[in-house]
């Protein structure tokens, strides 16, 4: 008998990881980074962080200076936000919550 698990894990990463992973990688500090894209550092910070979301705008000059697509930008940005509202709607996340307290 073949058992199937479904990896549902009760975390969501932001794309700002994979930005500053690449970054890491460059050997790029995210305030070089946030002027050679023409972005106020304090945006940056939001955006390492998962707090300003991905426009179309940002994912065209995360394309051009790290080498990758406008729509694999978009679509990282869009499962970001979709895992946070599944979070959300869960009990782990209100969980959490309730111990932060």
């Amino acid at each position: 008998m073949i058992l199937k698990s479904i990896f549902s894990p009760d975390w969501s990463s932001p794309p700002g990881d994979t930005i500053a992973d690449i970054l890491k990688e460059k050997g790029e500090t995210p305030s070089g980074f946030a002027v050679r894209i023409g972005l106020p550092y304090e945006d940056m910070v939001r955006l390492l962080s998962g707090d300003l979301p991905i426009t179309e705008d940002i994912a065209e000059k995360l394309a051009r200076a790290l080498g990758s697509t406008v729509q694999f930008w978009m679509n990282r940005e869009t499962q970001y936000r979709k895992h946070l509202r599944k979070l959300q709607d869960t009990d782990v996340y209100h969980k959490k919550e309730q111990r932060q307290d």
